[in-house]
């Protein structure tokens, strides 16, 4: 069986940041080398986190003998809503058009990511005129997302504005032969869109994380890093960490401040990342020597980082694509044991939390109500409670990419033997 995967937008694999593989990158990797499966995965040579190119040139690369990576350049962008990476988009979707209308092996199966929009147009269409089946992973709400960037005044204005981009958006929905959801929330989003119901080519696979499995030279060299950063595991200190994008998705502004605030508690807050924001919140920690921020991290050095840490900050704006969601950033900590600290309450992350003991949930914008919460959780800890290795165990049952990715992969097969009937 021959599988395309199409998605932009994360890191590739051997690239040359060493940063961690999200979600398709890990299923195009865990296929092939798992199974006689050849992946091709067609992706941007674009760093959405680094905001540089991975290679000056066009290039196909196998990091195994049963993946090929097909990098497509595009234009690039400095700030991710911008109309650079709208042309950055189109341009990729049409030199994507064509590539795959060249292509002589054609696959057994389509598994195109979404957003983005254009991609999982062609790839419909591809398959349509081939008669290839096609899978859409429904990964974020679009175009809801942009109904977010309205200023409240203006919201009332976003509906209308954006109506072409929903009505194609459920058109495309309603051409693919199968949606996969990141949570059954998300599924039935998709599916309630287009007024249908769950078909035998629809699952739902949520996101998982590639556990990084480190030499003891390479945890003590990365561990050393942090020392020197004076962050420990070891220390009267408790250490929260972050690791995303600085940008509007997350609510920084609330925790820096209420963090501020806090002087009877032992704390170490690390925020790592770059995005746009970050000028503004470093001016904000106001030059407390216990707010670090240290910039984007490889692999090893997160690694390193969620193992000498006991919460994992979740500060996400409370919109509705977060909270039908589990992030991937959840699942990051709980592959370490760490409590969460979330803003997600009343959702699918924040009843996770509350029906499992596995942190605490504050109100976001509220200073108070995040400082309440955590000192539940400093509390807990300097007690000596922690459900460390029950938070663990849930990631390995529920979230472990072994586990998620053998089932996702059934499914592949069983769709492409269902459309052969």
């Amino acid at each position: 069986m021959k599988v395309w995967i199409v998605t932009i937008g994360e890191p590739i694999i051997n690239n040359k940041n060493d940063l961690r593989i999200h979600r398709h990158g890990l299923l195009a990797n865990y296929i092939s080398t798992n199974s006689s499966n050849e992946v091709v995965w067609w992706t941007s040579l674009f760093n959405h986190f680094t905001k540089e190119f991975e290679f000056q040139e066009e290039r196909d690369y196998s990091p195994n003998p049963n993946l090929t990576v097909k990098l497509i350049k595009g234009c690039g962008y400095k700030n991710n809503v911008s109309i650079s990476r709208i042309r950055d988009h189109y341009i990729i979707k049409k030199k994507f058009s064509r590539k795959i209308n060249n292509e002589k092996n054609k696959p057994d199966i389509i598994i195109c990511s979404f957003p983005t929009l254009g991609l999982c147009e062609e790839s419909i269409r591809f398959g349509k005129a081939n008669n290839i089946p096609v899978l859409i992973d429904y990964r974020d709400l679009w175009p809801e997302a942009f109904q977010d960037l309205f200023p409240k005044k203006l919201s009332f204005f976003s509906r209308p504005l954006l109506a072409p981009l929903f009505y194609i958006t459920n058109k495309m929905f309603n051409s693919a032969d199968g949606i996969i959801g990141i949570t059954e929330n998300f599924l039935q989003i998709a599916l309630d869109k287009i007024k249908r119901k769950k078909n035998d080519f629809d699952a739902q696979f949520p996101h998982t994380y590639n556990k990084l499995e480190l030499s003891e030279h390479q945890l003590n060299k990365s561990i050393n890093f942090w020392k020197e950063k004076s962050i420990k595991y070891n220390s009267d200190d408790i250490n929260i960490c972050f690791f995303g994008t600085l940008g509007y998705q997350f609510d920084l502004e609330t925790v820096i401040k209420g963090f501020n605030k806090i002087y009877d508690m032992k704390l170490k807050l690390i925020i790592c990342g770059s995005g746009h924001n970050k000028e503004k919140l470093i001016k904000l920690s106001n030059g407390n020597k216990n707010i670090i921020f240290p910039g984007y991290m490889n692999g090893e050095q997160i690694k390193a980082l969620l193992s000498i840490s006991h919460i994992g900050l979740c500060p996400y704006l409370p919109k509705k694509m977060f909270i039908e969601a589990i992030p991937g950033k959840i699942i990051e900590y709980m592959s370490e044991g760490l409590y969460l600290l979330s803003t997600l309450k009343g959702g699918v992350v924040g009843n996770l939390i509350e029906q499992n003991n596995f942190g605490a949930n504050y109100n976001a914008f509220d200073e108070d109500s995040f400082i309440r919460s955590l000192s539940v959780l400093y509390k807990k800890i300097r007690k000596g409670q922690n459900n460390k290795l029950k938070i663990e165990e849930y990631y390995q049952e529920f979230f472990d990419q072994k586990t998620v990715f053998k089932k996702y992969l059934s499914h592949i097969e069983k769709s492409v033997t269902i459309h052969a009937k």
